[in-house]
């Protein structure tokens, strides 16, 4: 029986030789149970590292002055890019100054609005108490005046924009605000969370972002939370192109 078949077929029915199966079926239906079947497998492997040198001569010039134009066009993409970007940074960095010196103007006339609200609410109760102490009103009358909790007027959000920073510009969509938060030391944040009843605040996992990025973006940085820092990434987020036009 020649010894390259897989099996002797019925006659009129195809033959399959070793030689017509893909190397690594060949492969996997060889068994090694004598000294014939030991070469034929040294001899099958030796095959098939020739032709992979021989697939490594054809292919490689090929792949390597393709790596060496990649290589090249990355380089030719850095000398392009990395001036632009630096600019674009430069620019979003002139950006957002101006905005958080126009929010912080806008915050001091509100502050501005709500304490002047107060003085004259102040004001008022004092007229309040001493109306009720001249119409003949008792100790506790007055008192009730007194420690009446002091009502703020909603005031209008105070509106700061000059010519020579505009709120709006053509190209830049918005500066956009974004509040996250890290867990520095977890015992010291448990103990906060404990000492003041804020179980949600004992369970917040040390390196779950979405979770201290909510709490970040919940409280704006107002609120402090010992073992937490909360930090703003301010980016400048530009209107697309088609928009601009």
């Amino acid at each position: 029986m020649p010894e390259n078949l897989l099996m002797m077929p019925p006659a009129g029915e195809l033959v399959i030789t070793r030689e017509e199966l893909p190397w690594p079926e060949r492969a996997a239906e060889l068994r090694i149970i004598d000294g014939y079947s030991l070469q034929l497998a040294a001899d099958e492997r030796a095959g098939a590292k020739d032709l992979i040198k021989q697939a490594h001569d054809r292919h490689d010039p090929i792949c390597a002055s393709a790596h060496k134009t990649w290589q090249l066009s990355l380089e030719d993409r850095k000398r392009d890019i990395d001036p632009l970007e630096t600019a674009v940074r430069t620019h979003d960095r002139l950006i957002i100054d101006v905005d958080r010196l126009e929010k912080q103007r806008a915050a001091d006339a509100q502050r501005k609005i709500e304490a002047a609200a107060y003085q004259r609410e102040l004001e008022e109760r004092e007229k309040q108490i001493e109306h009720v102490e001249q119409t003949g009103g008792t100790v506790g009358e007055v008192t009730s005046v007194a420690e009446r909790p002091v009502t703020i007027p909603i005031a209008p959000a105070a509106v700061m924009a000059t010519a020579q920073a505009p709120a709006k510009a053509v190209g830049i969509s918005k500066v956009q605000d974004t509040w996250k938060g890290e867990v520095t030391a977890v015992w010291a944040l448990m103990q906060f969370a404990v000492a003041n009843n804020r179980r949600p605040l004992a369970a917040l996992p040390p390196r779950d972002a979405a979770a201290s990025g909510r709490l970040a973006a919940s409280t704006k940085g107002v609120m402090e939370v010992p073992g937490v820092r909360f930090f703003d990434e301010v980016k400048v987020a530009s209107t697309p192109k088609k928009a601009r036009g």
